[in-house]
């Protein structure tokens, strides 16, 4: 009989003009997460509509409703993640700034995975790498100008025990002056040696390992890690300057105990700052009072938002040195990683990490 015989059918389900149902066969497509359904999938007139659905159609309906059940769970739980995961990303991103996202995308050519970082940022377009890490971008600066630092000065075993102070200070200036970061920041050379010797004067000269020689050596392998493995690719001025700026002042005040001493000995600093990254917190508030005077304030051309950017990017930085916090920064860079969404500020921090941990 035709299933419009039916009491239990309803003619709207017949939406088609001239279209008459004779046979019909349906099954709920069911959320199992739920424990309800959220659907249905229908099938209508057999053979043209000469025929009756069967025990089998039922089965074949059945599986079908069950594979589209399925496929709708977890597209539903696909978005769920991908909203989680991105407020994750953000959670993890402190001080996140959408605008300083380096979006990473994979491609496999050859066989071998290549790794591009597009940066969302107002400067135009330029040329390639051929590194590991492909980028549609501006090369290494280290690649297109003449070198402001000495050959022998630009190896890995720079040895800072071996230098005068005043080699360390003009390797100081040769590396800002090949960055270009004296024209673009405008800063005046005798503001530059006055923050130097400032900062070289914050460190312990008794302590054995946190003091300024150590400071130097983080600048420098820093200097490294963004020329030769061309991490300045991926960064802009702003966060070289803030990378040197903060390799040099990360153990500022540093008097050769660890945080685990002066918590457990309740010392004033430890209650100064409430036993978290106790001596970090310590060096970039050591940091910010020697910026306070004019005759260091090397930032002094930076207008008000990018001054307090500056503050932030460095205080973050600097508190990611803490040994505590290393393996919640692998973390985040990682998710980063996972994710194809990596902050430059986050970079800044793991750059400045690797060279802090990178030699005695």
């Amino acid at each position: 009989s035709k299933a419009t015989q039916s009491t239990r059918w309803s003619q709207e389900l017949d939406e088609l003009p001239n279209f008459v149902t004779t046979s019909y066969l349906a099954w709920p497509i069911w959320d199992f997460t739920a424990c309800k359904s959220i659907g249905v999938v229908e099938f209508r007139n057999k053979g043209n509509g000469l025929a009756s659905f069967n025990a089998a159609d039922s089965q074949f309906a059945r599986i079908i409703a069950l594979q589209l059940g399925h496929a709708v769970i977890n597209y539903k739980q696909q978005e769920l993640i991908a909203g989680h995961t991105e407020t994750i990303n953000q959670v993890y991103e402190k001080n996140f700034d959408q605008n300083e996202t380096i979006n990473i995308y994979s491609n496999v050519e050859n066989g071998s995975t290549t790794i591009r970082f597009d940066q969302s940022d107002d400067q135009g377009e330029g040329g390639k790498s051929c590194a590991v890490f492909t980028l549609s971008k501006q090369p290494s600066l280290f690649t297109v100008r003449r070198s402001s630092v000495a050959v022998c000065d630009r190896a890995w075993d720079y040895d800072v025990f071996l230098k005068s102070e005043e080699e360390l200070m003009m390797h100081a200036i040769d590396i800002f002056d090949e960055r270009g970061l004296f024209s673009r920041f405008s800063i005046p050379m005798t503001t530059f040696v006055n923050f130097v010797n400032e900062i070289k004067n914050g460190y312990d000269g008794t302590a054995p390992y946190h003091n300024s020689y150590h400071a130097f050596d983080v600048m420098h392998v820093c200097y490294l890690l963004m020329t030769k493995c061309r991490a300045d690719e991926y960064l802009e001025s702003f966060n070289i300057l803030s990378i040197l700026v903060g390799a040099l002042a990360h153990d500022l005040g540093h008097d050769g105990y660890n945080n685990a001493f002066h918590l457990n000995t309740e010392s004033d600093l430890s209650v100064t700052y409430n036993g978290i990254s106790i001596l970090e917190n310590y060096s970039a508030a050591y940091l910010f009072r020697i910026l306070r005077k004019q005759k260091n304030n090397i930032f002094a051309r930076l207008n008000a938002d990018e001054m307090t950017k500056m503050r932030t990017r460095l205080i973050d930085m600097i508190l990611d040195t803490d040994a505590k916090n290393h393996f919640m920064l692998m973390t985040r860079f990682k998710h980063g990683l996972e994710m194809k969404k990596l902050s430059r500020g986050l970079l800044s921090s793991m750059i400045l990490h690797v060279s802090d941990v990178s030699n005695p």
